[in-house]
């Protein structure tokens, strides 16, 4: 859709880190880093962290696109 809207090839440049219960934080594809939002803080901290095993070959396949 957004292709179509703004005729252009939209990329990623960041994933979730799991979904509902398990999200940990969002991988940044540039980076090639996790962030992890600190929930004391209000969302408002975080910390950057390397990409867990688990999310490593998501994160490599979405960074090609």
């Amino acid at each position: 859709m957004m292709a179509e809207r703004f005729r252009s090839i939209p990329v990623p440049i960041q994933i979730p880190a799991g979904s509902e219960d398990n999200f940990r934080g969002a991988i940044d594809l540039v980076n090639q880093k996790l962030m992890v939002w600190d929930d004391s803080s209000q969302g408002m901290e975080y910390t950057i962290q390397e990409i867990p095993e688990e999310f490593a070959a998501q994160a490599t396949t979405q960074r090609k696109k």
